[in-house]
């Protein structure tokens, strides 16, 4: 597939802009004693706060201004917002609500770019980091502006397999931990960490593990 790099630069640009200002404003509230914090369902990490209000109001402001016929998604909306074309965000205003609440660092502003429905390139900013990461499919993943890399390749039989569950939902993977030291050979430990998805995620990428 042939892709509009142009508007994917341009939307690239946008999203980096957007999730600094977001993660900047969500970080001033975080230690508020005040802040309101709503439950979705049933579920310690299942949570929504003004924070997560706050930061889908920061992004889908900026994006329907800049990009009006794009379509936005986000975790804490109801439905999709506008109909969309070619392009289309999907949002995570906070990505680890659970550590946000909990006042620490390991949370971030999370914004997807999708064209034509594959994921082309996206942005993620932690705050407590002061770390923006960020990456276009075909040129690699970049971390405050600097290339980063993946280990050099070794052999997976070396390797230890951690499955992490999530925070409060270690016995809802009870069921999959049989098939899934049957198919590592017992090497897998099935964990527990409150440690937001993304931020382990490009810790994989940088080459410094979850």
């Amino acid at each position: 597939m042939a892709y509009p790099e142009r508007e994917i630069t341009e939307r690239l640009k946008l999203a980096k802009i957007l999730a600094v200002r977001a993660g900047k404003a969500v970080l001033k509230i975080q230690t508020d004693p005040n802040l309101v914090i709503k439950q979705k369902k049933e579920g310690l990490a299942d949570l929504v706060t003004a924070g997560d209000e706050l930061s889908q109001k920061i992004i889908i402001k900026g994006l329907s201004k800049r990009f009006p016929k794009d379509l936005i998604r986000s975790e804490e909306l109801v439905e999709d917002y506008l109909n969309g074309g070619e392009f289309t965000w999907i949002i995570d205003p906070i990505d680890g609500t659970l550590g946000f609440r909990t006042k620490v660092e390991d949370w971030g502003v999370s914004i997807g770019i999708h064209f034509n429905g594959e994921p082309v390139a996206g942005a993620i900013y932690f705050p407590g980091f002061r770390k923006l990461y960020e990456a276009f499919k075909g040129r690699g993943a970049f971390r405050n502006g600097n290339q980063i890399h993946t280990p050099k390749a070794v052999q997976l039989k070396d390797l230890p397999f951690y499955f992490n569950a999530g925070y409060g939902r270690l016995k809802d993977f009870k069921e999959f931990e049989i098939p899934i030291h049957s198919l590592f050979r017992d090497k897998v430990q099935i964990i527990e960490t409150p440690i937001c998805v993304t931020l382990a995620i490009c810790r994989v990428a940088e080459g410094s593990g979850a």
